[in-house]
């Protein structure tokens, strides 16, 4: 043990006698897109909502004013259901009723380690619903 800590003090000051080093970096060089030596490139930023073909090859700088993706299109046939919102009581409903809450995160059982036990008791609670009801139902039909 005490042929140890020499080498963990060694350790520590040539880390911390580092550090300086590091420090004083540079900052990377950076070069603009259109300096000399930079790719070629077709400039398609100066013209608003043009981007470049599909099927092209080839390097593009495009601007700011992209044009949006046709798939972000929502069509005129697409259904458009409906979100509805409701409360539950737990005290209401038998689906939810009793609700269980524990004291503590639960010991391990003196005879059986491999068992947690938990110690609940019966909650009252109100639970949020949210339901998407899509616009092809008809009220009174299986869905």
């Amino acid at each position: 043990m005490k042929t140890l800590y020499p080498h963990i003090l060694v350790t520590v000051v040539l880390s911390l006698g580092a550090l300086p080093l590091y420090a004083d970096r540079p900052k990377p060089p950076t070069r603009s897109f259109d300096d000399p030596g930079a790719p070629e490139f077709i400039r398609l930023d100066d013209r608003a909502g043009i981007n470049p073909p599909i099927d092209s090859i080839g390097n593009y700088l495009v601007g700011p004013n992209y044009l949006p993706a046709p798939e972000r299109k929502i069509s005129k046939e697409t259904p458009r259901g409906k979100v509805f919102q409701f409360t539950i009581d737990s005290k209401t409903t038998s689906l939810l009723n009793p609700g269980i809450a524990r004291n503590a995160f639960g010991t391990i059982d003196p005879d059986n380690p491999r068992t947690l036990l938990v110690d609940t008791h019966e909650i009252n609670y109100i639970r949020q619903i949210t339901v998407y009801v899509a616009s092809q139902y008809k009220k009174g039909k299986k869905a």
